[in-house]
């Protein structure tokens, strides 16, 4: 039996580690798996064989860029690992993990997956010319070649084309995938919030941009019928964007909510998900927001053309403009939404679901 090897940076609740874990678990129907997850585990998804737990030599608790401060360690560990378990295949859990394969192939033969989940020119744009976030991606650059990548979404797709200057052929679109049973299953739990509420659904970063969405609640006559739950995981921007409250003296009307490892029980009874977010690739939430019927409005972020605007069911401001996301939050009603569930639920089943992941997964490790 062919044995398949994937690397994952660790299993918290984010939905890249959640993804390795579904695509584990459906190769190891046909192929031998060992995942290997840099760092420590605080939400182990399930795997149905082997999993190697590499220790970080760093803090036990993540925070912004430690992978990248640990990249030649992760190099060496990737090396070592590859050696033993001398894999046929190779799969990615994370853009950033491409380095780490490009490398070890050089010492080692193995075929070979990638995945990007990033818009890479806006990542770049927004990004220091001088990091290590870009000198990952220059390194990658040089290295690719001819290896296959999967891209999150056609914009990633024809980005990563460009910007990598590799074949057509060796970039495919595979959208993020969903479990609609689970999240059907799990929206079902109660919240203690009994007043109406709009949400968004991130870490408390600038890329996210928050301070937008709070700037904009302020002076929106939304905020008369709904408060804001900003449900987040431990980053930067915490004190300011409370401190942020404070001074708009609406502190009582913004619900910081540490995050849950069931967002659907907050998602499902918003009346509306708000993102503000400068940059995304595909972020799964929206999707999320589309099976349990929940309004969005977002900014024009690099794939919202291409998911979004298929739907009546969504509103994409023009721009990052404070008074326009203002005027659309003002013109929200609880039954403004118009569209066809149907062709809605079509969409989702044929682009998000498990199933869809699993037939299109199988089709390119075999063309490897």
């Amino acid at each position: 039996m062919k044995k398949i090897l994937i690397l994952t940076l660790w299993f918290d609740w984010w939905w890249s580690w959640k993804i390795a874990a579904i695509l584990e678990n459906f190769l190891n129907k046909s192929y031998e798996t060992v995942t290997l997850v840099f760092f420590k585990d605080t939400w182990v998804f399930k795997l149905k064989w082997k999993k190697i737990n590499i220790p970080s030599l760093l803090l036990k608790h993540p925070f912004p860029w430690r992978w990248y401060i640990e990249l030649m360690l992760h190099i060496i560990k990737t090396i070592k690992y590859v050696k033993k378990e001398k894999p046929d295949i190779v799969i990615w859990a994370w853009s950033y993990c491409n380095v780490l394969w490009l490398i070890a192939k050089k010492f080692f033969k193995f075929k070979l997956l990638l995945t990007q989940h990033e818009h890479i020119t806006s990542r770049k744009n927004n990004t220091s010319r001088f990091s290590i976030y870009n000198m990952v991606f220059l390194v990658t650059k040089k290295l690719i070649l001819n290896n296959k990548i999967v891209c999150v979404s056609n914009t990633v797709r024809s980005d990563t084309i460009k910007y990598y200057w590799i074949k057509e052929d060796q970039a495919q679109t595979i959208y993020n995938w969903l479990d609609f049973d689970e999240i059907l299953r799990l929206w079902k739990e109660q919240i203690n919030i009994k007043d109406k509420y709009i949400i968004n659904i991130w870490n408390l970063s600038i890329n996210k941009n928050q301070e937008l969405l709070i700037k904009a609640y302020n002076k929106s006559k939304i905020k008369n019928t709904y408060k804001l739950l900003l449900l987040w995981w431990e980053w930067g921007r915490e004190l300011y964007l409370k401190e942020l409250c404070r001074e708009l003296k609406i502190e009582k009307s913004v619900i910081f909510a540490w995050f849950d490892k069931n967002p659907y029980k907050y998602l499902c009874k918003a009346s509306l998900f708000c993102s503000t977010s400068l940059t995304e690739a595909l972020p799964t939430v929206l999707i999320e927001s589309l099976i349990l019927n929940i309004p969005i409005i977002s900014t024009p972020v690099s794939w919202a053309d291409e998911i979004l605007d298929n739907w009546k069911f969504w509103i994409i401001t023009n721009d990052w403009n404070e008074q326009n996301l203002i005027k659309e939050l003002d013109s929200f009603k609880g039954d403004w939404v118009k569209y066809n569930v149907k062709e809605k639920n079509n969409f989702i089943s044929e682009n998000f679901s498990i199933e869809e992941m699993e037939k299109k997964y199988l089709k390119i490790i075999k063309e490897l």
